[in-house]
């Protein structure tokens, strides 16, 4: 089972609109940085509203995902995202549209991160996009909420993590006992770390994986997911996320043309 990593982020270099305008205090440029606190948001909206969200890119593009990341979706929000070979968004060259299921949609009550990724069949060349959003009829949204848009091209390793992987989550929780004997502690979000393995990595896929994490390092966020395309939900959402490298990995050839690594990302 393939694990996809998307690096590059075409959509930090590109240029965002919305309709209607999303706030002031958190606006669409939001989207291009890797913070926790900083989300864009669109005004009021009631039942059956929409927010479209249009970018042109700096150039031509080839994409094959697109993420839409720490969202307050709540099910059956609906969402269409376009692709478009020109910047004027004359040639539409592929549609996708879907709802959000009780799976992917955000738990108000808790501090997770949701995120919704669209893999697509192929690779497209593209300049520009639009994601259309649509408040449901029920149960909808006081507005739409999005911390972190990812557009681009996935590196993808044919065999996937190996056994032995490691999920948790880590706290940056003091602790301390009050003069009485109580445990008190800081409240602290806590944060998914994941540690795997790649065992098996052929020539060509170390060398354009090792090559994009250079350009990434410890201090670009990306996406990464390791069972895109497992059947069970829980493995596609609790392994994946937007993370940032802790570790910088070391490559390890075992055999001519076969390599081995070790990685430790953690959710920004």
């Amino acid at each position: 089972m393939s694990i996809k990593f998307l690096l590059d982020n075409a959509m930090d270099t590109s240029t965002l609109t919305s309709i209607p305008d999303v706030t002031s205090t958190l606006p669409l440029t939001n989207l291009k940085k890797s913070s926790r606190s900083l989300v864009a948001r669109s005004g009021t909206m009631g039942a059956n509203h929409t927010l479209t969200i249009s970018g042109v890119l700096t150039g031509s593009a080839d994409v094959n995902s697109f993420v839409i990341g720490n969202h307050n979706f709540n099910v059956n929000t609906g969402y269409r995202l376009e692709l478009y070979t020109d910047a004027a968004f004359n040639n539409l060259v592929k549609s996708i549209s879907s709802t959000v299921s009780a799976d992917f949609a955000a738990m108000p009550t808790d501090t997770f991160k949701y995120n919704i990724p669209i893999w697509f069949d192929i690779e497209y060349g593209i300049q520009a996009f639009k994601l259309i959003l649509t408040n449901p009829a029920s149960d909808f949204m006081n507005y739409f909420q999005i911390g972190r848009l990812f557009l681009g091209n996935t590196i993808s390793i044919a065999i996937g993590a190996s056994f032995g992987h490691n999920i948790y989550w880590n706290e940056n929780t003091s602790q301390y006992r009050t003069e009485a004997g109580t445990l008190r502690s800081d409240i602290v979000t806590p944060n998914k770390v994941i540690e795997f393995s790649l065992n098996t990595i052929y020539e060509s896929e170390r060398s354009a994986l090792q090559r994009a994490l250079a350009i990434t390092g410890k201090q670009k966020d990306f996406f990464i997911s390791l069972f895109p395309e497992s059947c069970e939900t829980n493995m596609q959402i609790d392994y994946s996320g937007i993370v940032k490298m802790t570790k910088i990995p070391r490559y390890s050839e075992f055999a001519p043309s076969f390599y081995s690594a070790k990685y430790t990302v953690e959710e920004i």
